[in-house]
């Protein structure tokens, strides 16, 4: 059996001399993820590790990296999924917390909930242990949400991703990250993440579409590409996705400027 992690560092207008740190992270990352695989760690536990990583850079639009919004305070989205029991959990417009892909697996699994929001959710991810933040960091370039897949030796397929938002939001704004089915989704068989303008992920529901599309019968890299043209051609908009499969294949499809990604199979 085979174990695989993909992850990428969001989708936008990335300038050159700034991919190479991109994807010094993005490795270090993706080595981690593949590591705790390695070791017949969870796949939930790999995409979670790995996106910490993305978090605790300050080089993404996520954790110490996040954007302000209009009212000059960073908010953050989250969210986790595993696809074998459709478990999930997410965290919407928390504020001074490291690691919202931990507050949102906490989410998960130790509520019956799958979405807490606002001050509420960052009230919880302090009371179950996630870390803050005193200070941010600007990021280093203009992008958008991370996000990472994994399927580990079992076969089961957990996705999660992690942003601060869109440049120039107004204050309270969600976007796609945290929202199932929009952002990302999971099935017993693949599971995908976006990267983008989240309005029009979720007007699409892009990452369930990607989904059916393997269903379907289509390879996931056929149904990467055939997913963000549906979303451009709906929408307007340009955006990336990344796909795995539970024997550890992999899509990636964008059509913005840049998408650093990393990938590792055991």
């Amino acid at each position: 059996m085979k174990a695989a992690v993909i992850i990428h560092g969001g989708a936008g207008n990335w300038h050159k001399d700034s991919m190479p740190k991109a994807n010094e992270i993005l490795e270090k990352a993706v080595e981690l993820g593949s590591g705790i695989l390695k070791r017949g760690g969870s796949s939930l536990d790999a995409v979670e590790k790995s996106v910490n990583i993305l978090e605790n850079s300050g080089y993404f639009n996520d954790g110490l990296g996040s954007v302000k919004q209009l009212d000059g305070k960073q908010r953050m989205d989250a969210a986790i999924m595993e696809g074998k029991y459709l478990r999930c959990g997410g965290v919407m417009i928390v504020e001074n917390i490291l690691n919202p892909i931990s507050a949102a697996r906490k989410v998960m699994e130790n509520t019956e909930h799958v979405l807490l929001s606002g001050k509420f959710a960052t009230k919880f991810a302090v009371k179950n242990g996630i870390k803050t933040i005193s200070k941010y960091k600007k990021p280093a370039v203009e992008c958008d949400t991370v996000g990472a897949i994994a399927v580990d030796y079992k076969k089961v397929i957990a996705v999660g991703n992690s942003t601060g938002g869109a440049g120039k939001m107004l204050a309270g704004r969600v976007g796609d990250c945290a929202v199932i089915g929009a952002g990302l989704y999971a099935t017993k068989k693949v599971g995908a993440t976006v990267t983008g303008k989240g309005e029009a992920a979720i007007r699409t529901t892009v990452s369930r579409k990607a989904c059916d599309l393997i269903e379907e019968g289509y390879s996931v890299q056929e149904a990467a590409k055939r997913a963000i043209k549906m979303l451009t051609k709906k929408t307007g908009f340009k955006s990336g996705i990344i796909i795995l499969n539970k024997n550890g294949d992999y899509g990636v499809w964008h059509n913005t400027k840049a998408m650093p990604w990393a990938y590792r199979r055991i």
